[in-house]
């Protein structure tokens, strides 16, 4: 595995141990066990678990951005317009949690509703 591959990784295990017990319960030795990296890894790869949680939310919403991108729209229309198509086609709660918990699939039924 690259360098990148293991921050990937790292990211991929962590979203959904973050989403489901919370920042504080969440230990980094616990994302290291998931990963099958060691406990050095995350301050290599992220310098400390809050940056590892930052960074994993960021990477979660990458994942959306990239399945769901936001909708361009003309230059005249108004900000509440806006607001409610962006409402209308995406839901960023459910689609967040769904991404950070690994259920991508259940984001995409909420999307499509």
């Amino acid at each position: 595995m690259t360098k990148d591959d293991v921050r990937d990784h790292i990211l991929q295990v962590a979203g959904p141990i973050f989403a489901a017990e919370g920042y504080q319960a969440t230990t980094v030795r616990k994302i290291c066990e998931a990963a099958q990296v060691n406990v050095s890894a995350v301050n290599y790869y992220f310098g400390d678990k809050e940056r590892l949680y930052i960074d994993a939310v960021k990477h979660a919403w990458q994942l959306i951005e990239r399945r769901w991108p936001l909708p361009e729209w003309p230059v005249e229309m108004s900000p509440q317009q806006r607001l409610q198509r962006l409402i209308h086609t995406f839901d960023p709660h459910v689609c967040a949690s769904a991404v950070m918990s690994g259920n991508v699939g259940m984001a995409d039924a909420a999307v499509a509703t």
